[in-house]
């Protein structure tokens, strides 16, 4: 699932490399790109769908859920600068946050883990998820050499994407 999120967040954010590595919307175009994506999605479902555990799937398919619902809020907000940082966060938690915790939360669920362990885990990776999303965005706008990034830089920038760093230098972050 995690693959394909990055071939369609490489269509969307149309990224020409990813690890210093050619893309696939590089290297073969976007509809074949978005369609990879696709069949690398459909492989998960049918993998996910073998576990016969409905709690998992519907845990997953949550993880599907965010991550196309957090793209759309992304294109959506544009270069609108008066979002609050909080809002910010619900995004990059729909666009990673979800990734990291309940794929955690699954493993430990598929473990039978305690209620508490569970809770602890999914808790563990919202907070790893949205650092690493915070991380990315600010390397992202600090970074010049694209080399040492992996991928072009500055491209949230170019897209018009309000991330934390433009956010804290436009002094429209608000803690509630």
């Amino acid at each position: 699932i995690h693959t394909a999120s990055l071939v369609h967040d490489d269509v969307v954010d149309d990224s020409d490399r990813r690890r210093n590595i050619p893309t696939v919307n590089a290297t073969h175009g976007y509809k074949t790109a978005t369609f990879f994506g696709d069949i690398i999605l459909a492989k998960a479902t049918i993998l996910l769908t073998s576990i016969n555990n409905a709690e998992v799937i519907s845990i997953v398919s949550k993880i599907l859920d965010d991550l196309v619902k957090g793209e759309l809020i992304q294109m959506e907000s544009g270069s609108d600068e008066s979002r609050l940082f909080s809002e910010y966060l619900a995004k990059c938690y729909k666009k990673t946050g979800s990734l990291f915790s309940n794929s955690l939360k699954a493993a430990a669920v598929l473990a039978n883990c305690s209620e508490l362990c569970v809770k602890n885990v999914y808790q563990f990776g919202r907070n790893f998820g949205l650092m690493f999303q915070l991380v990315d965005d600010l390397l992202d706008f600090c970074s010049v050499d694209s080399t040492t990034l992996g991928k072009p830089s500055r491209v949230d920038l170019q897209l018009g994407i309000v991330t934390a760093p433009v956010l804290f230098a436009a002094g429209q972050v608000k803690f509630e």
